[in-house]
């Protein structure tokens, strides 16, 4: 009714682990709140860095996530 989407996100998708301006991925332990890129050099909240990764999320390129749309 409204053409909202809704993105379902596995729970083991490396959002907070992935930067999201190159797509390195790094370990990264639950304690360290900023992700600091070692190949780019950006360096971004943990949780905001997540949610533009889900944000920018193209299907063919990631597994664990679903993507539902209501028309």
């Amino acid at each position: 009714m409204y053409g909202a989407n809704l993105v379902l996100v596995d729970q083991w998708f490396p959002s907070t682990k992935t930067c999201s301006n190159c797509g390195t991925k790094k370990e990264m332990p639950l304690s360290v709140r900023t992700f600091d890129c070692p190949a780019c050099g950006i360096s971004l909240d943990r949780d905001f860095n997540a949610s533009l990764n889900i944000l920018n999320w193209e299907p063919s390129a990631a597994r664990g996530i679903a993507y539902l749309s209501w028309d």
